[in-house]
């Protein structure tokens, strides 16, 4: 993955591997970092904001969070999630110049996990920065198994997160994240 320069990295923080793995990337470039949490009412904002608090603690990243209400939400795809993500982002951008960072990655099959996203969206947070922020995807060509990787070789602390999409004690065993999380821990 190729960075063009350092400065200002703030990391849309679901509390999830990925998104975990992305703000390590970032502090081992020397970025100065921040983080948002986003809670737009899914099934797992309690836990998932337990997590994104302990992942940005390790880190000595502060966190911002911002509260969305009436988005829909179900299991599994949220058509524009992504989008709506860096859109708050950008709102809430504490700096005046940086990168908006998003943990996606190769394999998802969600529209909004792609190159042509992350094209569409860089462009759209350009214009509307003048330039100043742009949108980062270090993982964008990576699986998730090589997220996981990136993360026990760096001893993150995996345990502190969280990613079953019902909110349940996972791997709750009926949810596409918890499939893909069983996957990985039987490695």
């Amino acid at each position: 993955v190729q960075v063009q320069e350092r400065g200002f990295a703030y990391v849309l923080l679901s509390g999830g591997i990925d998104s975990m793995a992305c703000l390590a990337f970032y502090a081992a470039l020397n970025f100065d970092t921040g983080a948002l949490y986003c809670d737009y009412g899914q099934a797992a904002a309690t836990r998932e904001r337990k997590a994104a608090v302990l992942v940005a603690g390790h880190f000595d990243t502060s966190l911002d969070e911002i509260q969305m209400s009436g988005v829909p939400t179900t299991e599994g795809e949220i058509i524009g999630r992504n989008g709506l993500l860096v859109s708050a982002a950008l709102i809430k951008f504490p700096r005046s110049t940086g990168l908006i960072c998003l943990g996606i990655h190769a394999g998802t099959g969600y529209a909004d996990c792609g190159g042509g996203f992350l094209d569409s969206i860089k462009g759209v947070v350009e214009e509307c920065s003048a330039g100043l922020i742009s949108v980062s995807a270090p993982f964008l060509t990576w699986a998730k198994s090589d997220i996981w990787e990136f993360a026990r070789s760096r001893s993150l602390p995996i345990h502190e997160t969280y990613s079953c999409e019902r909110g349940l004690d996972q791997p709750c065993g009926g949810c596409k994240t918890c499939g893909d999380l069983e996957a990985l821990y039987a490695r």
